[in-house]
């Protein structure tokens, strides 16, 4: 019963309910000591970041990262400055230190295209390349890594060269598959080209719905042309796998976007998806390639939520690639991001965020009292404290993607830390990203 409520009631003594008080505040002074114990304990295993311009403060995770094939470093919001300083961080840091080639994020592989030609190339300039990811990477983050990497490849062989890709199947032109064709087969693409084959399925289009005459015939031709460029793929795969993965792309938004509104389908498919496009990007890439992958952290995470019948991105990864993923999470306490809002006209704006609430993770990690610290879960087991609290489950933030309506800071998913991810990063007080117009 709520004290006050117990209070109210009338069905003991004063004197029952002085006792009561009074051990109902030794039991809140005790969990208040205990969180700041275990807040101490916590502090005592991570690593202070003092700064976001390098990240010589993962050394001691050197050997860790360098024995991995693909690290996934999830932001729990899609709008946060540090987040992302810490992700190019991170990223300069494992191509420095632990040979890692390949950035891939949770953006269109086809748009994608166009910064990895900056990165590869110069083509365009480091702006361009950024805004072609679209509006949630159009940011000063963004540019500056882009940067990083194309200044990295000025003095590099081709062997040696920085990849940047997009892993999801969104696409804005189907330009990779029209070329491939271009080369060798005129005459089919005249044939898709006169059936308007490449306008229907643009997701816009394929959005607003189609019959499911158009819908079967659709989906026949995008077989067809996944089998033609599996095919040249098989013969040429530096040439025409690009092409494939496009072409797969096609397919999986012909299967989603005409039954979108089909309960939980999007949510079911989509990480299967983007993981076969990571999948493909490392199969273009060689058996020796390493990737840091940047997403949202409900899809960095390596195990499902209680109830779903979807599995993440990184569960794929983790199955599939035992011992060789590494799923970093996020976590705050308060500050800013950027997102789009009720009011803010589909344009992403700066927002404030309430504070956490007490008895969830940014709540106690905030008693660390440190700007920002990096939690190797490894380093968590040598201590009785620690090593129970990240096998049990806690009180983690819910995501909040690309629009914000107020009280999304106080959706709460509890789930046990270990299963989730190997590693936390946290930042105290949060930014917005720097959005360049």
């Amino acid at each position: 019963m709520n004290l006050i409520r117990f209070i109210k009631s009338g069905l003991f003594s004063k004197k029952r309910v002085k006792c009561s008080i009074t051990a109902y505040l030794i039991l809140w002074a005790s969990a208040l000591s205990w969180g700041q114990e275990l807040a101490a304990a916590l502090k005592s295993k991570a690593v202070e970041i003092k700064s976001l311009d390098n990240a010589q403060f993962l050394l001691p995770m050197q050997k860790t990262f360098s024995s991995k094939r693909v690290i996934g470093l999830g932001e729990i919001t899609h709008g946060t400055s540090e987040f992302r300083q810490f992700n190019n961080s991170l990223f300069k840091f494992l191509v420095e230190k632990c040979g890692y080639k390949v950035f891939a994020l949770e953006a269109s592989f086809t748009d994608a295209m166009y910064a990895n030609n900056y990165v590869l190339y110069g083509t365009g300039d480091a702006q361009k390349a950024a805004s072609s990811l679209g509006y949630l990477f159009n940011t000063k983050e963004f540019i500056d890594l882009i940067g990083y990497m194309r200044s990295y490849n000025e003095r590099k062989s081709d062997k040696e060269k920085l990849k940047f890709y997009g892993i999801d199947f969104f696409f804005s032109d189907c330009s990779l598959v029209i070329d491939a064709l271009k080369k060798d087969d005129a005459e089919y693409l005249a044939q898709l080209t006169r059936t308007n084959f490449f306008d229907k399925v643009l997701v816009n289009n394929l959005r607003a719905g189609v019959s499911d005459s158009i819908y079967r015939k659709l989906s026949t031709e995008a077989d067809k042309i996944v089998g033609k460029m599996q095919t040249k793929a098989n013969l040429d795969q530096k040439a025409y796998l690009p092409a494939l993965i496009q072409a797969k792309n096609i397919k999986q938004c012909i299967m989603i976007f005409p039954h979108i509104r089909e309960i939980g389908l999007y949510v079911r498919v989509r990480d299967q998806f983007m993981y076969e496009n990571l999948e493909s990007i490392l199969q273009m890439e060689g058996q020796d390639a390493k990737m840091l992958l940047y997403c949202n952290t409900g899809h960095a995470c390596k195990f499902k939520f209680a109830g779903q019948t979807a599995f993440s991105l990184g569960w794929y990864i983790n199955q599939n690639h035992p011992g060789e993923y590494y799923a970093i999470g996020s976590e705050y306490e308060g500050g800013e991001l950027a997102a789009r809002t009720k009011t803010s006209k589909g344009v992403m704006e700066c927002v404030q965020v309430k504070p956490v609430m007490e008895g969830s993770v940014g709540y106690l990690l905030s008693k660390m009292q440190y700007p920002m610290a990096f939690l190797d879960f490894t380093n968590l087991q040598g201590n009785k404290a620690t090593a129970e609290w990240v096998r049990a489950k806690q009180n983690f933030h819910g995501g909040i993607g690309n629009s914000y309506t107020d009280g999304d800071e106080f959706e709460i998913n509890p789930f046990i830390p270990l299963q989730f991810f190997d590693a936390l990063l946290y930042i105290k007080t949060m930014t917005c990203a720097k959005k360049i117009n």
